[in-house]
């Protein structure tokens, strides 16, 4: 007899440092598109010197770190404190504009090797962002080095499908925690 397989569960994380208007909207949008799919909201504040705004919805669990620790230690902490399967990440001035939460649950469950992937970014009036139209980091200034790299620019492919940027993507947080 073979036991049934739970779906993976979706988490969304909102990073704020000074932010807390920008990262509540990013928030209070995916909850109005996501509320039914999303098990855990997260808003982990790197060290404010302001304290968090009254009325914020009971389903976002708010985390402070203290002391600004800076973005990379600060999204480490809060990933070891999430609980679901998949965390989307927003920075606090991202935000989504349509549902996600099935998808990306999908496209994880359906590759097991998946450990990352990036969502595309527009601007309010509907234009691609420099996330979207940035060819940086590419597979080939990592392995080259940005030295060699600005060296011989028009020589390496440009299209990468190593790119993510923590802007907005969404990571398998067992792969997260495993490579640290």
């Amino acid at each position: 007899m073979t036991e049934a397989k739970r779906p993976l569960s979706v988490g969304v994380l909102v990073l704020n440092y000074n932010t807390w208007d920008l990262a509540l909207r990013a928030l209070n949008t995916a909850i109005l598109l996501e509320s039914e799919m999303i098990e855990e909201y997260v808003l982990f504040d790197d060290g404010s010197p302001m304290p968090p705004p009254a009325g914020i919805d009971h389903r976002v669990r708010v985390i402070r770190g203290g002391v600004n620790r800076g973005y990379t230690s600060a999204l480490k902490i809060a990933f070891a404190e999430m609980k679901s399967d998949l965390v989307v990440l927003f920075d606090a001035d991202a935000r989504p504009l349509a549902p996600f939460g099935l998808r990306v649950r999908e496209r994880f469950e359906g590759d097991k090797r998946l450990g990352q992937l990036a969502f595309f970014a527009e601007d309010e009036n509907g234009l691609p962002t420099q996330s979207f139209l940035s060819g940086e980091p590419t597979k080939w200034s990592l392995l080259l080095g940005q030295k060699l790299y600005a060296w011989i620019p028009c020589k390496a492919p440009r299209p990468s499908d190593l790119c993510v940027f923590s802007c907005c993507m969404a990571t398998r947080r067992e792969a997260y925690i495993q490579v640290g």
